[in-house]
């Protein structure tokens, strides 16, 4: 039987938080982050989309984060939305695709 003397939600917050400091410890190219802010505090979010981000930016870092959140869309140099199965933003590399991988309405 296991006993945490936290609630499991500040566990998970813990080992995204870890996740990410391992990565960024790791001087990784390339950061994929699907909705990693979603369960952070909100001061802590401020600083990953103000500070954090712009800094591995300036490293020459590519970040990919997955966010429904709008209100830092502002921060990222491209921001694509995925609607009926298509990345609008995508035209572009759609169309270089070989048709049998091009699925999407339209194009």
């Amino acid at each position: 039987m296991m006993a945490f003397s936290r609630p499991l939600s500040y566990l998970k917050v813990s080992a995204k938080g870890l996740a990410l400091l391992t990565c960024y410890l790791e001087d990784r190219p390339i950061y994929f982050l699907d909705e990693w802010a979603a369960d952070q505090d909100p001061k802590f979010k401020e600083v990953f989309y103000y500070s954090l981000s712009p800094e591995l930016k300036s490293r020459g870092k590519t970040v990919i984060a997955i966010s429904h959140d709008d209100r830092y869309y502002g921060v990222a140099d491209r921001v694509l939305t995925l609607e009926s199965g298509c990345l609008s933003g995508m035209r572009a590399i759609l169309l270089s695709l070989p048709k049998r991988f091009n699925t999407c309405a339209g194009f």
